[in-house]
């Protein structure tokens, strides 16, 4: 989660929290009690919100689905890079597929823990980055004496 989802996040139970607040706290009605006939007979009366009230609701409904609808979004498009990257997964056979599930599971790595968890040699891993390279699955970055390899994200 990056820092504007963590924002969205925080903002939309903000906005929550400050229009149930509201709510339940005009929802408490005065109740008069009287007599009549002998009988006593309790009048609820309603409260009417303020202006201020009104308008604090309304700021709170635009930012609370201004939130809803990025968070929304942001997570439909991670579950649409999630299907192709798992679609790419498919396709690929033997070594590539084995090193590219590797590559999935942590997001981004270096290649020399790459050679070490797949137990390939050093050349072997850097032919089968440079195919998921050219297929446009992974990006090589420069990372000291290494490469830093990420998931490539479209």
């Amino acid at each position: 989660m990056d820092k504007k989802e963590v924002v969205h996040i925080i903002l939309l139970a903000v906005a929550l929290f400050s229009i149930a607040y509201i709510f339940f706290a005009n929802a408490i009605t005065d109740i008069y009690v009287t007599v009549e006939d002998g009988d006593p007979v309790a009048i609820q009366i309603t409260q009417m919100y303020s202006v201020f009230q009104v308008v604090c609701i309304m700021l709170m409904t635009a930012v609370g689905t201004y939130s809803f609808v990025y968070i929304y979004r942001d997570l439909s498009r991670l579950e649409d890079r999630s299907k192709k990257q798992k679609l790419a997964a498919k396709i690929l056979e033997g070594d590539e597929r084995r090193l590219y599930d590797l590559i999935l599971k942590r997001k981004e790595c270096l290649q020399k823990e790459l050679v070490y968890e797949s137990g390939f040699p050093k050349a072997k891993v850097t032919r089968l980055l440079e195919k998921l390279d050219r297929k446009d699955l992974v990006e090589r970055r420069p990372h000291g004496n290494t490469n830093k390899i990420r998931v490539k994200h479209r």
